[in-house]
């Protein structure tokens, strides 16, 4: 561990552990590229052992979440993929020194949104649909915005009609008060 405050990844229990949250910091980071540009990756981490509460790590009675700092998970294991990541920070406990607490943190100007297109039939068991169900969610956002751009261009079509017909009805009175 570094001798400074650190960040790190919290990934979330399986299927088996609905609840168990898993700790670690990054070691080194990996991009799969596939045919066709597709990009995967993968973040390699130190995990801690969490693997019994109170011995790897501990909830305080405010409900804080702390890891022992000495206490390594040993796997084969290391890798997770960067969409399966949730960032926290590691402060040292000024109480127990061999302890960091974790802190969960949630980052500016990002927003859950469903990865799943249902309205289109599709679903998000793979990876490759996740990927695709982005694109497709992007692609139905840019159309949204293309088509108000387009229906606001409409309007402003008639808007400038009647700010011609304006400006040739103030060319006739300004005619008028010339005296031509």
């Amino acid at each position: 561990m570094r001798k400074t405050q650190n960040s790190g990844f919290l990934v979330r229990g399986d299927v088996s552990d609905l609840n168990k949250e898993y700790y670690g910091v990054l070691k080194d980071i990996y991009e799969l590229s596939y045919v066709g540009n597709g990009k995967v990756h993968l973040f390699k981490c130190h995990w801690w052992d969490v693997a019994h509460l109170g011995r790897g790590d501990k909830i305080d009675k405010y409900g804080l979440t702390s890891v022992y700092n000495h206490c390594a998970l040993n796997t084969n294991e290391p890798f997770i993929l960067a969409s399966q990541s949730e960032q926290v920070f590691y402060l040292n406990d000024m109480v127990d020194k061999d302890w960091l607490i974790v802190v969960k943190h949630n980052p500016r100007d990002l927003f859950n949104v469903p990865k799943a297109m249902e309205s289109m039939g599709t679903t998000s068991q793979t990876l490759g649909n996740d990927v695709a169900n982005e694109i497709l969610a992007q692609l139905d956002f840019i159309t949204r915005e293309i088509k108000m751009m387009q229906s606001n261009i409409g309007s402003t079509k008639g808007d400038l009609g009647s700010i011609k017909g304006d400006l040739g009805s103030m060319k006739e009175d300004m005619a008028t008060i010339m005296g031509g």
